[in-house]
């Protein structure tokens, strides 16, 4: 067995279809918990592990508990959507996004409920780049809303505009902190807008190759020396030795208990 990770097999994707309403066109909000859009019951449930490498797609769910009301008066949430009060003057909320470093965005899904001809709903995803002197940039990510004249019942509004897109709370290049929000805003009050938990989809990814080898025996031109460099950088490996990585050397299964453990931050907890 040569010197790479073969053990680390992950194989617990998430089997996520196209978004879709078992309700779509319905008007009736008191039947919302019959209402679920395929493979949200999947997304929802917390992970045992981690998806780990590319191939793996993972979900970070903004609970409509996670909005905070732009104003004074708190929603009104039902069945796991919320709506705007009567008497609510802003009709705005707010919820902190948090994803890991070198997150690679694939996609915003977005359930609302519109069944007012009226009426609109709006959700938005920003990216915030606040360089340490108490100035921040915001950018716009992602932009969904609802017509007014628009009455579709129960719908997901889909954003694929963020995809590619890496996410990447600290810039230790220019010293900026990152983070995110999600706005949802209605324009009416009452139960025809309604807001469902926001689902962003992304992908993890390994850093990028660098410039110069760490290991004399991984060139820059090896096969595998962006995998090498990015155990290297991370911590998990020091190589062999000498200033070398030992590529084709085997690997005992001491050995590899330090990588796996490394890797994955496992510990003993009395």
């Amino acid at each position: 067995m040569v010197r790479k990770i073969t053990g680390i097999l992950l194989a617990a994707a998430l089997l996520l279809a196209a978004p879709a309403w078992s309700g779509e066109g319905s008007t009736d909000p008191g039947t919302l918990d019959h209402q679920a859009p395929v493979g949200l019951h999947l997304a929802m449930q917390p992970a045992d592990v981690a998806a780990y490498g590319t191939s793996d797609t993972t979900v970070v769910v903004v609970a409509p508990t996670s909005f905070i009301p732009v104003g004074v008066t708190p929603f009104y949430l039902k069945q796991g959507y919320f709506n705007a009060q009567t008497g609510d003057t802003t009709r705005a909320f707010r919820a902190t996004v948090n994803l890991p470093s070198g997150a690679l965005l694939q996609s915003l899904w977005a359930p609302i409920y519109d069944n007012s001809d009226t009426g609109h709903v709006s959700v938005r995803f920003y990216l915030d780049d606040c360089d340490g002197t108490g100035t921040c940039l915001e950018s716009l990510l992602a932009d969904l809303a609802t017509g007014d004249a628009d009455t579709p019942g129960f719908t997901t509004l889909l954003s694929t505009g963020i995809y590619q897109t890496t996410w990447r709370n600290y810039d230790p290049d220019t010293g900026s902190v990152h983070f995110g929000y999600l706005t949802a805003s209605l324009s009416e009050t009452g139960t025809s807008l309604l807001v469902g938990p926001i689902m962003i989809l992304y992908k993890r990814q390994i850093s990028p190759a660098p410039a110069t080898a760490t290991f004399d025996d991984v060139p820059t031109g090896h096969w595998a020396f962006r995998f090498v460099e990015a155990l290297a950088d991370s911590g998990i490996t020091a190589g062999c030795g000498g200033g070398n990585y030992c590529p084709d050397s085997p690997l005992t299964r001491a050995e590899m208990a330090v990588y796996l453990a490394t890797a994955l931050g496992l510990h003993y907890a009395p």
